[in-house]
């Protein structure tokens, strides 16, 4: 069987957007997504504007809390696992010195509340960790406009720590293919 790696990466556009925009009843309004206003928003500084004004983000945490995101990546991650691929997870990085999403309420919570998710679930799952929340600069000369995500320099950094871990951790290392493994 080859090696496969699934890297357990849950960045903000998908999981937390998830959490945070999708399926949120607003004043008896269906189900939806404000994701894509809320960014719009941001990027040309109207936020709170619209929706946002009557139910800010910080509310749409509280409402959508982050046990789904929890229970969706144990899923994830006991499925990749039972099928026999190496899994290693990763924590996403922030910084909190870009004014961007960050600073709005509820949002750090939310990232760090996701990270400490995924240290638990490797710790329970007996898994490689990469915990670049802790491990990356938040020096701004590697992140984008919004703090969260990386820019070129902040996209390399992050290649050769990854790199560097999966080398080190042994995670590409296929068992069955090892001597020291053959009786």
């Amino acid at each position: 069987m080859s090696t496969r790696l699934v890297r357990a990466i849950f960045r903000e556009r998908s999981a937390l957007r998830r959490r945070i925009f999708c399926n949120v009843k607003v004043y008896n309004q269906a189900p939806t997504s404000y994701f894509f206003e809320f960014a719009k928003q941001r990027y040309t500084g109207k936020y709170p504007s619209g929706i946002f004004r009557k139910v800010p983000i910080a509310k749409m945490l509280k409402t959508n809390s982050s046990e789904n995101y929890r229970r969706n990546t144990e899923d994830l991650l006991r499925q990749a696992l039972n099928r026999s691929v190496r899994v290693m997870v990763m924590t996403f990085p922030y910084t909190a010195e870009i004014h961007g999403y960050c600073d709005i309420e509820g949002i750090r919570q939310a990232v760090d509340e996701h990270n400490d998710i995924l240290r638990n679930l490797a710790k329970s799952l007996n898994l490689p960790l990469l915990d670049l929340a802790h491990l990356f600069p938040t020096d701004p000369a590697y992140w984008g406009f919004d703090g969260i995500h990386a820019n070129e320099a902040g996209t390399a950094l992050e290649a050769e720590l990854v790199t560097s871990f999966i080398l080190e951790h042994e995670v590409l290392k296929n068992k069955e293919s090892d001597p020291s493994n053959r009786e």
